[in-house]
């Protein structure tokens, strides 16, 4: 059986079946202490005492079987209990459901001391190590996991827990069979095949042997799921997925021309369907970590969760949704989807319309503040899990726009060159100071890169980074009382990392030196990144002049208006570069697909930015020149994940990669750190000179993570930050 369903059983025990633990715990433990006796009488807090036998009826081993949640307690109470009852024992062995881990070591020491009694644990993880020794545990397992998880796999509750804001039962369950079949199928397999299998599967959950499936109503539910698609459609791909999976996976009675899961699939399904379970388990307890963070928010903690999991659960949607209907209707015409704040706002309305303003206004600050957190850096599995959850819920939506999914996928480009903006390139520079899982930007180009796509940075764009990273210079050598406005991106990026003001140049010499730094930029670039500088000087001057002019004149507006609200001047020299720069970017890769005669999706060449100026370009060309508007270069790092998982390109990425995409790229992934935040910082740092380097750094993010959480509201900033940053660094 799967281990996961095993772990779900061991869960999902409730107080009052601490017999059936007991059970299960002693039929596994006879084959380890052949001399095991139960005590006959079970005991005031319902757990119920077991010894090795011992000939002078002074046993020296003790067993204490508990499902008790406050496991610490319940040992202490044993041990005090059994120094009067049975004080002979010397050996405390602790049976429970929990997962213990490392928690209790020093508890044992603590009962050593104090009681002369070693403590031995036998916890979740035990049980699961030893499930599949031998047909005793096997047995004991599967009968644990019949009698607790099968119930609740076949119920509404798990599904509704996986996909909170689909309403139907069935869609609810073909949102997490999407999910199952994209983690367990190849990346080659056609989307097609994959999500009509996905339906099958889902329709025929909770069928066996006695009860079976006629096609027709095969036709039927799947049908009820696509209520917008063709029935011959939905005909043609339904046999086709049952004659893939028949013998191996579905039984086929072709006398009454019905169907139903081998018993080998339907225990891999619930073994599948327990880990699903388990992982939205665990997203739980990551929120309510989250919240714990935040103060008066214990007594609602519970209620914050449900509305944080079903805000990140319909952002997720909502994405998947703009993505396949863009693909429908071939136009890629905006930079990004709705925002996270749009989610929040959904779920207030629908969840709590009736609590007073200012309280759904704090509610709906905080659920963005922990939504942002979880979503722009998460852990290691929980990013997986989004992953996974975020590819499911575009599936699904494309369901919604054709059944033929394999089809509409194959109108995207298959091979090409993306282009890099600043607001692209400067985050790979950052990221070098965090985690690997935590590299989102790096994680999305390095699965670029897998699928053969050329990745390219013009040399206007290296003059950028590199005039930005002086700058970061300048900040590093001046008094802080002598710098005026913000701070710079990559310097901020790297204070916020918890590191020292003065170990930034050594930082930024990783990456560029005294000589010749746009070269050094550069080689950095390919070496690492495997970004390769190239003009596109050339391609731009071939641009009609009524649209440079359009192109120029709206880059230039929106390079005034940053330098205005910045309140600083800067000179016509440095003006003119940085939109030249922007222009190069547009209109050069405008022209290199000038010729290609291909769809909106399938052009070769895009440009990679998050720069929101560049939708009022595309506006402005389309209000002046109308249908004679090229068609936009733009592509939105969301968009080409979604290609990235959707495309004709998947099949070129490992799933290693592919499970390591990120989730959320365009919304508020860096902020200004205040003066007084960095004044702080650097008292902790003082005050912490004698601790090892590592714990500095960790006591100082800790604490800018913590001074954030206390200013309140998310910044609406966002990318602006980056893209004011990118205006000033022409002024050093």
């Amino acid at each position: 059986m799967k281990r996961e369903r095993l772990q779900l059983a061991l869960e999902r025990l409730r107080s009052d079946q601490w017999k059936i633990f007991e059970e299960f715990a002693s039929e596994y433990l006879s084959l380890h202490y052949p001399n095991l006796r139960t005590v006959a009488s079970a005991s005031g807090d319902k757990g119920r005492d077991a010894d090795l036998f011992s000939p002078d009826g002074r046993p020296k081993v003790v067993l204490q079987y508990s499902i008790a949640s406050n496991w610490k307690q319940k040992i202490r109470d044993t041990a005090k209990r059994l120094e009067i009852a049975r004080p002979s024992t010397r050996i405390l062995i602790f049976v429970t459901n929990r997962s213990v881990l490392s928690e209790a070591d020093e508890l044992k020491q603590k009962i050593f001391d104090k009681y002369n009694m070693a403590l031995d644990i036998h916890d979740q993880d035990w049980f699961l190590d030893r499930a599949s020794e031998n047909t005793v545990h096997e047995t004991a397992s599967e009968r644990l996991a019949k009698l607790i998880v099968d119930p609740l796999l076949s119920s509404k509750g798990i599904l509704e827990h996986s996909a909170p804001t689909l309403t139907s039962t069935e869609y609810q369950a073909a949102l997490t069979f999407l999910q199952l079949q994209l983690e367990d199928d190849t990346r080659a397999k056609g989307l097609t095949r994959l999500s009509f299998e996905a339906l099958v599967r889902t329709i025929l959950r909770n069928t066996h042997s006695e009860a079976r499936m006629t096609r027709t109503e095969i036709y039927s539910r799947i049908a009820s799921i696509l209520p917008h698609q063709h029935e011959e459609s939905i005909k043609s791909f339904t046999d086709s997925a049952l004659n893939r999976l028949v013998k191996r996976f579905l039984r086929h009675w072709k006398k009454f021309d019905e169907f139903c899961l081998t018993h080998e699939e339907s225990q891999r399904v619930k073994g599948r369907l327990a880990e699903i379970e388990i992982a939205n388990t665990k997203f739980d307890e990551i929120i309510l970590q989250e919240l714990e963070k935040y103060d008066n928010v214990t007594e609602d903690s519970d209620a914050l969760c449900e509305l944080i999991r079903f805000t990140i659960n319909n952002f997720l949607l909502d994405r998947g949704e703009m993505f396949a209907t863009a693909v429908a209707n071939e136009k890629v015409d905006r930079l990004g989807f709705r925002e996270l704040e749009d989610a929040v706002k959904k779920t207030v309305d629908l969840k709590i319309p009736k609590w007073s303003p200012v309280r759904r206004g704090n509610v709906r600050n905080l659920i963005l503040e922990v939504s942002n957190s979880l979503l722009v850096v998460p852990h290691d599995d929980l990013l997986r899990h989004l992953r996974s959850k975020a590819d499911a819920y575009t599936m699904f939506a494309f369901l919604g726009q054709t059944p033929d999914i394999q089809s509409a996928a194959g109108k995207m480009f298959s091979h090409g060159t993306i282009w890099l903006d600043t607001t692209i390139a400067l985050p790979l520079f950052a990221e070098t100071l965090l985690e690997v899982g935590h590299k989102r930007f790096t994680q999305m180009l390095k699965a670029a890169s897998e699928a053969n796509l050329k990745l390219r940075i013009t040399p206007g764009v290296i003059e950028e980074i590199e005039r930005h990273m002086n700058r970061c210079l300048v900040y590093a050598r001046r008094e802080q009382n002598d710098w005026t406005g913000r701070i710079p991106f990559l310097a901020d990026s790297f204070l916020r990392s918890g590191q020292s003001l003065a170990m930034l140049p050594s930082w930024i010499e990783q990456f560029e030196g005294l000589e010749r730094p746009e070269d050094d930029l550069s080689e950095y670039l390919e070496k690492f990144f495997g970004i390769q500088r190239e003009s596109l000087e050339e391609d731009e001057l071939r641009a009609p002049e009524e649209v440079r002019n359009i192109v120029f004149e709206t880059w230039r507006s929106a390079h005034d208006k940053r330098r205005s609200n910045d309140g600083q001047e800067l000179d016509e020299i440095s003006i003119q570069r940085l939109v030249r720069h922007d222009v190069e970017n547009y209109l050069g890769v405008v022209e290199r697909r000038r010729d290609a005669g291909l769809s909106p999706l399938g052009y070769s060449d895009w440009w990679l930015t998050l720069d929101r100026v560049a939708i009022q370009v595309d506006d402005n060309l389309k209000s002046n020149l109308g249908r004679d508007a090229p068609q936009t270069p733009l592509m939105s790092a969301d968009f080409l994940v979604n290609c990235l998982s959707f495309g004709p390109v998947r099949s070129r990425i490992s799933k290693e990669s592919s499970s390591f995409l990120p989730v959320f790229l365009e919304v508020d992934f860096f902020s200004e750190l205040p003066a007084d935040l960095l004044e702080e910082a650097t008292r902790i740092r003082q005050e912490s000179s004698d601790l090892p380097e590592h714990i500095i750094q960790r006591r100082v993010r800790d604490h800018l993570d913590a001074a954030k959480r206390r200013r309140g509201k998310v910044t609406e900033e966002g990318v602006q930050f980056v893209l004011d940053e990118i205006d000033r660094t022409v002024r050093v």
